[in-house]
């Protein structure tokens, strides 16, 4: 990690989409992984969403995604995997 910056080194955004809380778009650039930069935001969003009072939070992961072991370590559990979509018009 070296130096210093001001550059943004993650995100975990939150919110809520027709009632149900959320968590998405868990990112850290990858110079600044391995450093424990997800657990903490991911720490920090479950700490606000149990704030307000949500004892459930689902969260949606790619099949595949590495980042399932971090969710996993933070006491999510797997459910059914959804493998393949497709939409027809």
């Amino acid at each position: 990690m070296g130096s210093t910056t001001s550059s943004i080194a993650g995100v975990c955004l939150i919110g809520r989409n027709e009632g149900w809380p959320f968590i998405s778009y868990v990112a850290v650039l990858p110079a600044y992984r391995g450093y424990g930069l997800a657990t903490a935001m991911m720490k920090h969003a479950l700490s606000c969403l149990h704030e307000q009072g949500e004892p459930l939070l689902l969260l949606f992961v790619t099949v595949g995604n590495k980042a399932k072991d971090v969710y996993e370590k933070l006491g999510f559990w797997s459910a059914c995997p959804v493998t393949q979509m497709i939409y027809i018009e």
